[in-house]
């Protein structure tokens, strides 16, 4: 079995287990763009950057991409500077279900328009977003319990190697042991284990 639940892991590994990932929120914002704006901002590409006088310490911004309510949205994500871990199942849900994340609105509204001026959208909305770290900085994809892999700990930056980390997990589950003739095991281990 095949346990990837990020920032859920240890509210549904088995007990005892030796996953030690710190969870923290982020935010996110969304602008809706109209036909005209879609196509202007199109050749725009992926953005990380790190920054200084706000209160976020980096932020990433994707190209416009559909969503599944049919509208083409801008996206933008943002690290908070000082955050409090979210260290609960409750803390957790509480986040998500709840509407703090939108006092962050006006700032990452603005950061956007730094990043594209001009740009025309037809509504911004935040959404809050969850993000596990590990000590490590890299994921951690071991043997939880036997016939049990864990694939979690994205720190921020496993979206766009989240094929890669899947590969890796789905290896080790089935042939029982690290496939990858090029990366070591080490970095990716529980620490327990490391």
């Amino acid at each position: 079995m095949l346990l990837a639940t990020g920032a859920h892991t240890d509210e549904v590994g088995p007990a005892g287990a030796a996953f030690e990932g710190r969870v923290r929120p982020e935010v996110v914002v969304l602008a809706t763009l109209d036909a005209a704006e879609q196509e202007r901002l199109a050749p725009l590409p992926s953005v990380f950057s790190h920054l200084t006088g706000t209160s976020f310490r980096d932020l990433y911004q994707v190209p416009p991409a559909p969503y599944p309510d049919g509208t083409v949205k801008l996206k933008l994500g943002a690290t908070l500077r000082e955050w409090e871990p979210l260290a609960t199942g409750a803390e957790r849900r509480t986040w998500m279900s709840g509407d703090a994340h939108e006092q962050l609105l006006p700032e990452l509204r603005g950061l956007v328009e730094d990043l594209v001026p001009r740009v025309r959208a037809e509504a911004w909305a935040t959404k809050p977003c969850m993000i596990t770290d590990t000590a490590s900085g890299l994921p951690t994809v071991d043997h939880l319990a036997p016939g049990l892999v864990v694939a979690a700990g994205g720190n921020g930056y496993a979206a766009k190697s989240a094929d890669a980390i899947g590969a890796l997990a789905a290896g080790l589950l089935v042939a029982g042991t690290w496939m990858d003739p090029e990366l070591d095991q080490a970095p990716f281990r529980l620490p327990a284990r490391a």
